[in-house]
């Protein structure tokens, strides 16, 4: 059900956007200790996570543009937190591994996180880490399920 006269405050999406957008400068914040950015931070995270991603499958699995996760990619490597080997089968695909500063900085970057995360739900009773997240998730879900949506009628 829509309403007429809906004011940007009180929607939902706006809040979430100012709310992922107040949380990321506080993180990177915390993390440009570490030389790091969200964006670097997300990076490492998938190549610790997945070590031996080409910079085609960190794009994919981040969701950005391939020069966005080539940015990452060369920005990690000036840093000493990647390193790329050649594919043992496709030569010209390189492929990334966390350097141990790389493995060290993402340690570090987690714990910093952690502590952010910690801030920002002190204010809130126990059990509304549980239940906000279970929301975001339902709206993650049901988000998903509106952009396919869209995309099959935009056909």
């Amino acid at each position: 059900m829509r309403e007429e006269s809906i004011s940007p405050e009180s929607l939902i999406s706006r809040a979430l956007w100012e709310a992922q957008h107040a949380v990321e400068q506080a993180l990177d914040t915390h993390l440009s200790s570490l030389g790091l950015s969200m964006t670097l931070f997300g990076a490492l995270t998938f190549i610790a996570l997945e070590p031996g991603l080409s910079a085609a499958d960190l794009a994919r699995r981040a969701r950005v543009k391939p020069q966005s996760s080539a940015h990452a990619v060369n920005r990690l490597e000036q840093l000493d937190m990647l390193y790329r080997s050649p594919h043992p089968v496709h030569g010209r695909v390189m492929q990334l591994f966390p350097t141990e500063r790389g493995k060290e900085a993402i340690a570090e970057a987690w714990r910093l996180a952690a502590v952010v995360e910690s801030d920002l739900m002190a204010g809130l009773p126990p059990t509304a880490r549980e239940d906000l997240l279970a929301s975001l998730l339902r709206i993650r879900q049901s988000a998903k399920e509106i952009e396919v949506a869209a995309r099959r009628d935009a056909r």
